[in-house]
């Protein structure tokens, strides 16, 4: 039996161009708005993690890779009891885009993609999410393929990107949020976060909408970020 979510939720990081947003106080952040299909934890530990893995596409280049697993390692540096797990086995284990068998949680799967999104400029990545429907996986997210555009002006060090690139390391804290289960982004719940979001605020949070080219905005996880991640997994 391999039952899977026929049309999986995207969630997509944006490039800011001409966004303007009014800064208003933000409030509490319930783990159900922003984690309405979480991950099922382990009945008798209380935990669970995450496995991710690069596919057999995905750019060799070790810089790249490195700044990816810095992104995944932003979440697990909160102490949270759901943490993201590199898989060890060869990427030729890989089985393939898509949702899979619910009862394996994505064991799999679960992978990073290298592909023509949008062209440059539209999509930053996207990550797609399967939600269960049988069992105790009812309403859960079980598994999840994210997809990197192959057409943006990528920038792999660790230093302050120039101009008009993106940054690796920003754009995998962000999406790794939403391998959380993180659905909507801070600025998509209407009349509550917004000053979190605010264009050209150094402490713009990690999960917000749109990234600024040319900044590290959004590579390390503010406040309001974490708080949420731990107000659905605990510590």
């Amino acid at each position: 039996m391999n039952p899977r979510r026929s049309s999986p939720i995207r969630v997509a990081l944006l490039v800011c161009v001409t966004l303007s947003l009014t800064a208003i106080p933000a409030s509490a952040h319930p783990e159900g708005v922003y984690y309405p299909h979480p991950w099922r934890m382990n009945a008798l530990t209380g935990r669970f993690a995450v496995s991710w893995r690069f596919t057999p596409e995905f750019p060799a280049d070790a810089g790249f890779r490195a700044r990816v697993r810095e992104g995944a390692q932003q979440w697990n540096n909160v102490g949270a009891r759901l943490t993201l797990k590199e898989v060890a086995a060869a990427e030729s284990n890989y089985a393939g885009r898509g949702c899979g068998n619910q009862l394996l949680q994505g064991t799999d799967r679960n992978g990073m993609h290298w592909e023509a999104i949008d062209g440059p400029g539209g999509h930053l990545a996207v990550t797609w999410l399967c939600f269960g429907t049988i069992g105790l996986n009812t309403n859960r997210l079980y598994s999840f393929d994210m997809g990197w555009n192959s057409a943006e002006s990528w920038h792999i060090p660790t230093s302050d990107p120039p101009s008009g690139t993106i940054d690796v390391g920003s754009a995998a804290s962000h999406e790794f949020g939403h391998v959380t289960a993180w659905e909507p982004h801070f600025d998509d719940v209407a009349g509550a976060n917004g000053s979190l979001c605010t264009v050209g605020d150094v402490n713009r949070h990690t999960m917000c909408a749109y990234y600024e080219p040319g900044t590290l905005r959004m590579r390390t996880l503010e406040s309001h970020d974490i708080e949420t991640f731990v107000n659905r997994y605990g510590r």
